[in-house]
């Protein structure tokens, strides 16, 4: 869940706060560099929303997520760099 806000008296600005943008942001700063990390909810969603997009990802294991515990983790590759008997959903 996400919920938005306009926060501040002088200095307006719109922030999100709750637990997925906190996900996100340990997706981001546990990541390797130019790659696209995502949760296994994540996953599991895109699966079922986009199949052919869930084939361009490779499960990277257990990971250690600050605040989260263990997570399982992909990396979501274009189709041109998708490394060779990764894919989560080959066939």
């Amino acid at each position: 869940p996400v919920m938005g806000a306009v926060v501040g008296i002088l200095n307006r600005r719109f922030c999100l706060f709750g637990d997925t943008v906190n996900v996100a942001s340990r997706m981001e700063s546990t990541s390797t560099r130019d790659m696209i990390q995502c949760s296994e909810s994540f996953m599991d969603l895109l699966q079922q929303q986009w199949p052919e997009a869930a084939r361009l990802a490779a499960p990277q294991g257990p990971k250690p997520i600050k605040g989260k515990g263990t997570m399982n983790t992909f990396f979501l590759y274009p189709p041109q760099q998708m490394p060779l008997g990764l894919a989560a959903n080959d066939g």
